[in-house]
């Protein structure tokens, strides 16, 4: 019997955002699963976590970091549900140490060369999918995870005093909630798609796609790997390096930082789980600390002198 008809890894495993941290998640709950030999998660002890943390020590540092979360986060939803009243994976928080990695951003020429290599004022699904690969990283800072569950009804299209494009909101990566203003190219590339793949859709006799990145399967998200590919052919346009997706969420927390917002906002709006990630986008952008300095007291200053 697979994990994700076995209580209680199923509810914790069907709570998760998306498919792909599903997947990622699942390896780990199954060989601590087979580990327990048939003791109920249930009834493991912190010494049960510790051993089985043991058997994982020949691995990557990578691959320890993702057991040990994935451990602490599946017990803290049993205290949550309160199926236990002690989390025994908390013993391992601060066991692996992993490598901070400074974000990588694409450069101001590639991030021109690749939003001026975007078809999305044609009437064309797959190019509309490309330029929205683009634009939902660059500009709204989306993991490529969550652009595959994205769905139309997550887009408010009403302006608002500080949204006149609207906005998107949707849940992501480790349950937080989202909300990123819309850019008035993002608020045209996702009404086209929508209005071209309804009118499709009618001609095939079929109801409109509530999913933007649509599969052959209606209701079913597409596969990150297809979403990779769509970027990878608009790099090829483009004529830039071949890098991954994830590139283009660096870029639009690196733009956040460059038009000085504080690390707070960048935080909520990339949906971090701390400060100390979001404070790398700000040490990337030099003289940040003293433009704002400036920003603040400069009327001051020159008063002063």
């Amino acid at each position: 019997m697979r994990l994700y008809e076995m209580e209680p890894y199923a509810t914790f495993l069907n709570t998760l955002p998306t498919l792909g941290t599903r997947k990622s998640y699942h390896s780990p709950l199954s060989f601590f699963h087979i580990f327990l030999n048939g003791k109920s998660p249930l009834e493991a002890t912190p010494d049960d976590v510790l051993r089985y943390f043991a058997t994982r020590k020949h691995r990557s540092v990578s691959t320890q970091a993702l057991n040990q979360a994935v451990l602490i986060s599946f017990y803290r939803s049993l205290v949550k549900r309160r199926l236990i009243t002690t989390n025994p994976a908390e013993i391992l928080q601060g066991m692996v140490k992993t490598r901070e990695k400074n974000p990588q951003p694409l450069s101001k020429e590639h991030r021109e060369a690749l939003l001026g290599s975007l078809n999305d004022s044609l009437d064309n699904e797959r190019l509309l999918h490309r330029a929205l690969v683009v634009l939902l990283g660059m500009h709204e800072g989306m993991r490529i995870g969550e652009m595959a569950q994205i769905r139309y009804n997550n887009f408010d299209f009403a302006p608002g005093s500080k949204t006149p494009f609207g906005i998107v909101k949707f849940i992501g990566k480790g349950s937080k909630e989202r909300t990123i203003p819309l850019t008035e190219r993002v608020r045209q590339a996702v009404l086209r798609l929508q209005r071209l793949s309804a009118a499709l859709r009618a001609a095939e006799g079929q109801p409109p796609d509530k999913l933007v990145f649509r599969s052959k399967f209606a209701e079913k998200p597409v596969s990150q790997i297809y979403l990779s590919n769509l970027f990878h052919e608009q790099e090829a346009i483009a004529q830039i390096p071949l890098v991954s997706v994830h590139k283009l969420r660096h870029t639009f927390g690196t733009i956040l930082a460059e038009s000085g917002a504080s690390v707070y906002t960048i935080r909520d709006l990339m949906g971090h789980s701390s400060i100390a990630i979001s404070e790398h986008y700000v040490k990337l952008v030099p003289g940040v600390a003293q433009d704002a300095h400036l920003l603040a007291f400069g009327g001051m200053l020159l008063k002063a002198v």
